[in-house]
């Protein structure tokens, strides 16, 4: 597979020799801005007609506390119909976070291949097709839950036994038992969720050139493309923390000099110069964002390159088991 350098190098002639940079971002606000929507009219309607969610009762019990009064569930009818809220409005988000991964990763497919035919309609094609998607996106959680949890599990086994003999030795006390138990659970769950987030990470890109086919067949051929490349995706994620570091530079740069001289002007002139230090930040803010927007942009379709090499060898090596086979 090629080097990350000549990814990147792809990736970057893509963003700022065409207009496919325009056309993600286009797509993506458009795609976000329908999922805000969703989820504001959602929330909205439950408030218009008196239900409530978890969370939106939690915000509540907050500002109560804050004014000095305890609100409590008023009885077991009110908790079941905010669990029955909470899980809807959960279910609408989900379902169209999916249709709108669908859409962005359809772009950025069309952008490898440089296929501009209906580029702005084909990011809506998950609306044909959403609870096939929303299944996708439930399947991926499972699996990648369920091999963190096993995980979890073999190294609360392994840690309660070790805790268990140094405990015996008098070498650790019952504090430090629980801490180590926690940490050989903990460390091993998250190695298994990366690990398996890799393999799925694909998964996606697949469904969009193969919509007809299931979810598993979809995490399957995920899987096969990244059997060996897992580690090459990581070195290539972590190729661009120097862009995400020059695109939080400017507002840290200037968020952390501002603070110097507020810090040095408290006092005789206290009020001298925030509404100065106020815009000074914004513009920060707006230049951060900026070049974390390009970043962003640069890093998509890098992982789009990314999937078009990894597709293109897998199919290489088959190619040449197959004729070294028909040759035998």
């Amino acid at each position: 597979m090629r080097s990350c350098k000549e990814m990147r190098q792809d990736a970057w002639n893509i963003l700022t020799g065409s207009k496919w940079g325009w056309k993600i971002l286009l797509n993506g606000i458009v795609l976000y801005a329908i999922l805000v929507a969703v989820l504001i009219g959602l929330e909205f309607i439950f408030e218009s007609v008196g239900i409530q969610t978890w969370s939106s009762f939690r915000e509540a019990q907050l500002a109560a506390k804050r004014s000095g009064v305890d609100l409590t569930i008023a009885s077991g009818h009110e908790a079941l119909r905010m669990t029955f809220a909470s899980g809807f409005s959960t279910f609408v988000e989900y379902l169209f976070q999916s249709i709108v991964v669908f859409g962005l990763v359809t772009t950025l497919v069309k952008c490898i291949k440089d296929d501009s035919n209906g580029w702005f309609a084909s990011a809506f094609g998950g609306f044909k097709r959403p609870f096939d998607l929303l299944w996708l996106t439930a399947l991926i959680m499972i699996k990648v839950v369920v091999w963190a949890l096993a995980f979890a599990f073999i190294g609360g086994f392994i840690g309660g036994i070790v805790s268990a003999v140094l405990r015996a030795c008098g070498m650790v006390t019952e504090k430090q038992m629980g801490v180590l138990i926690g940490l050989l659970c903990g460390i091993p769950a998250c190695i298994a969720a990366i690990i398996v987030s890799l393999r799925y990470v694909l998964t996606w890109y697949v469904k969009v050139e193969n919509v007809e086919i299931g979810a598993n067949a979809c995490i399957t051929r995920s899987c096969e493309l990244m059997r060996g490349r897992k580690w090459k995706l990581f070195l290539f994620w972590l190729s661009y923390i120097g862009w995400f570091i020059l695109a939080i530079l400017p507002f840290a740069l200037t968020a952390g000099v501002v603070g110097a001289l507020s810090a040095a002007s408290a006092g005789a002139q206290a009020d001298a110069i925030p509404d100065e230090c106020s815009i000074v930040m914004i513009g920060a803010f707006v230049v951060s964002m900026l070049i974390g927007i390009f970043v962003v942009l640069y890093a998509a379709i890098g992982q789009a390159v990314f999937y078009r090499d990894a597709k293109a060898e897998t199919c290489d090596v088959k190619a040449e088991i197959e004729a070294g086979g028909s040759e035998a």
